[in-house]
């Protein structure tokens, strides 16, 4: 009878591992196929028509003569195959459509912080480099999303109407350091 019992445990334990396993697989290429899209899909949508970074939104054109005028030349760029990767002047970084009849569409308005320089650009809603989550709360509202890539906690909005999410990530102190302003499409 012990014999059965082990046996029969066994067994349970092998196929409540073996399902969660395969529970686990399954959760993880659905996270990776759909991406970020996976994080926003259901959420409550926010009204992010009137964001800026810096008076630019997105789907501007970085080849328009009022995009050049204010940022003249970039600083440098990134080699990514999907999108045309900018550094700008004061932390501002875009990705811009890099092919065909939309070339140089901003997709992704991106402030950081590098090399421990700190941005004095601003969200419309008055968010900056060093705000803390609790500011982005109060601006932004709490129908958010949470992620996190990398290893750092990202509070995120989506506007379904207008195809767009505003990410602030975190550092452990709950400062943001990097804001991101993305078409909900991009990858």
């Amino acid at each position: 009878m012990n014999k059965m019992r082990k046996k029969s445990s066994l067994i349970s334990i092998i196929t409540i591992l073996f399902i969660s396993a395969v529970l686990f697989v399954i959760h993880t290429i659905y996270v990776d196929y759909e991406g970020r899209q996976y994080y926003f899909k259901d959420h409550q949508s926010i009204n992010l028509s009137e964001e800026k970074i810096d008076n630019i939104k997105l789907h501007e054109n970085i080849h328009s003569p009022a995009f050049e005028s204010k940022y003249r030349k970039a600083l440098s760029q990134d080699d990514n195959n999907m999108y045309d990767y900018f550094h700008w002047k004061n932390g501002l970084k875009t990705a811009s459509i890099n092919k065909g009849k939309n070339k140089g569409k901003i997709v992704r308005l991106i402030l950081s912080s590098d090399e421990g320089e700190k941005p004095d650009l601003k969200t419309s809603r008055g968010i900056s480099i060093g705000s803390f989550k609790q500011e982005v709360l109060q601006k932004y509202g709490t129908h958010n999303y949470k992620r996190s890539e990398q290893g750092v906690g990202i509070i995120g909005y989506v506007d379904h109407k207008q195809k767009s999410t505003m990410e602030f990530w975190l550092n452990g102190k709950n400062e943001v350091f990097e804001i991101r302003f993305d078409d909900a499409n991009v990858k």
